[in-house]
């Protein structure tokens, strides 16, 4: 467990968490809000505690948060408030995270990030791609989608601490079903807990987006100077991937009708 292991009964419980969804910005998010003075981010993007690491346990989650008493200085010296996060893109997709974030931290806030789900499905399959991950024709992927995570599926509500590769790896246009996973966390949390963001405002118009941001976690008023995008960044060569119109126009249909229902559940149409 290390060092911070062992203090993890002294350390912070995050007061706000960024839950996804996957390709859809929050590596840029994270970044941003890390920047903020009165932000102290943990010690990595993307620590998986509430879905594939929940075995390791509490103490092991807060070894990656400030100390207690890094908070309580900041209120005495700083008179404000430092406020704690983290972000993992699976938490909005994964069945069982809603219900063990609401054990550990109820009072917490939300933020979801959403895209185009058309565009959040290529982005997916070409970062598949290019990790090494996906073999098969876009085409084909999205087809075998469905026979290739269900056994993962049956398998996690079987045991809910499963790994679940494949059902992470290769849910294309599961994860683009956003409606259903918001409601899964409507029914642990508030809806006013729950910020619900477009990813194509954040990076439009980042600055308001930003504001919008900073509003909901109270947080004082700052933004950084820049706003770079920092999804799009490869450790290698982004690999190139024709996509076929008829899988784009495949995919907009297979995604309609939830589209509809996710505007009627925010009371807003975002544009897809």
């Amino acid at each position: 467990m290390g060092l911070r292991g062992l203090t993890g009964r002294f350390r912070s419980l995050p007061d706000f968490m960024i839950i996804g969804g996957m390709r859809c910005g929050t590596s840029s998010l994270y970044k941003y809000l890390a920047y903020h003075p009165a932000v102290a981010p943990p010690l990595r993007k993307e620590i998986h505690y509430l879905t594939v690491d929940y075995a390791r346990g509490e103490r092991w989650y807060r070894s990656h948060f400030p100390t207690n008493a890094r908070k309580r200085v900041s209120r005495l010296v700083r008179a404000r408030p430092l406020l704690t996060f983290e972000a993992t893109p699976d938490y909005l997709f994964h069945p069982y995270a809603a219900e063990r974030a609401a054990r550990l931290v109820p009072e917490a806030r939300l933020i979801a990030v959403l895209r185009d789900p058309v565009a959040r499905a290529i982005s997916h399959y070409v970062h598949n791609v290019g990790w090494g991950k996906e073999s098969l024709p876009i085409g084909e992927a999205l087809l075998r989608e469905e026979d290739r995570i269900s056994e993962d599926l049956e398998r996690l509500r079987a045991d809910p601490l499963d790994f679940c590769f494949d059902y992470r790896l290769y849910s294309y246009v599961a994860r683009g079903i956003y409606v259903d996973q918001l409601r899964v966390w409507e029914r642990y949390y508030p809806r006013d807990r729950l910020l619900v963001l477009n990813s194509e405002d954040l990076y439009r118009r980042p600055a308001e987006t930003y504001r919008e941001i900073v509003e909901f976690l109270e947080l004082p008023s700052w933004q950084p100077n820049r706003f770079p995008n920092f999804d799009q960044r490869w450790g290698g060569d982004k690999p190139e991937v024709e996509v076929p119109g008829e899988v784009r126009d495949w995919l907009g249909e297979r995604f309609a009708p939830h589209n509809r229902r996710l505007y009627d559940w925010l009371g807003r149409d975002l544009g897809w």
